[in-house]
């Protein structure tokens, strides 16, 4: 289904009209992300089955990034999830996000710098912000983030 994914909110808005007799539902801008974002092993029939359950068992008007199955939410809901929730800002992502490539990069802020295209003052700032707004365990960085040193494909491609 790689090419049909620029279709999946046409193809999820025409399986929700189908069922606008029996509830008039919509999806949110994160559940329609997540759609996007999932692999769809099972085709549009998967996307159809997951429409019509989510007509079923959604409580709300709209169906939300938490209404979708593990499965279709993956990473995206591990990692938006909290913060769509919290009402984080753009800044408050940046500042998260280089952090995660700072860390990725060995802590090497010339290396997190050239990869973010960014200033080592930007990075600075960035680093600054993460570190006022974070407070005891929310320090921790998620498992998935490595150090540059267990990734070679990571420094390949700053060197690219």
């Amino acid at each position: 289904m790689d090419s049909l994914h620029f279709e999946i909110p046409e193809l999820a808005q025409y399986f929700l009209s189908r069922h606008r007799h029996t509830r008039d539902l919509t999806i949110s801008a994160p559940a329609l992300e997540a759609l996007r974002a999932y692999d769809w092993p099972g085709n549009v029939r998967e996307l159809e089955r997951l429409i019509e359950s989510s007509v079923a068992l959604t409580e709300s008007d709209s169906i939300q990034l938490d209404d979708l199955p593990p499965r279709v939410r993956g990473e995206y809901g591990e990692v938006l999830g909290h913060s769509i929730m919290e009402g984080h800002s753009m800044r408050a992502w940046g500042s998260r996000y280089a952090r995660l490539v700072f860390e990725r990069c060995g802590r090497n802020k010339r290396r997190a710098c050239r990869l973010l295209d960014i200033s080592y003052h930007t990075l600075q700032a960035y680093l600054r912000y993460a570190e006022a707004t974070t407070t005891g365990s929310e320090k921790q960085l998620p498992a998935w983030v490595k150090s540059a040193s267990q990734e070679q494909g990571l420094e390949e491609a700053v060197d690219a």
